[in-house]
């Protein structure tokens, strides 16, 4: 298989608010944790959105999502080990929230 249809991983910042059925009803995307942090409702989830596929054929094989919780005795927010499809979530993101 050619390089150019290998699937990639990359990843990007999403504030989420759901309505009272746990239903999304509006949401935004970033680069980076802090923009997103900073343009997020108060009200809305903030997660780290991993994608696995292939942009240029249109193929998105999976997405995984890891949200953010208030940190220890409720001070900041910090990350699960782990996204909910289960890869494990890298380093750097953890830096970048607690930074």
């Amino acid at each position: 298989m050619s390089d150019w249809r290998r699937p990639k991983v990359s990843y990007e910042w999403c504030w989420e608010v759901t309505d009272e059925y746990g239903d999304i009803v509006d949401c935004g995307y970033y680069e980076t944790f802090a923009e997103c942090r900073e343009d997020a409702p108060a009200d809305a989830d903030i997660a780290l959105v991993q994608r696995r596929g292939n942009d240029i054929i249109g193929d998105e094989g999976d997405r995984g999502y890891a949200y953010t919780e208030i940190g220890a005795h409720g001070i900041g927010l910090t990350l699960p080990d782990y996204l909910d499809n289960g890869a494990k979530v890298p380093q750097r993101f953890h830096k970048e929230v607690t930074a």
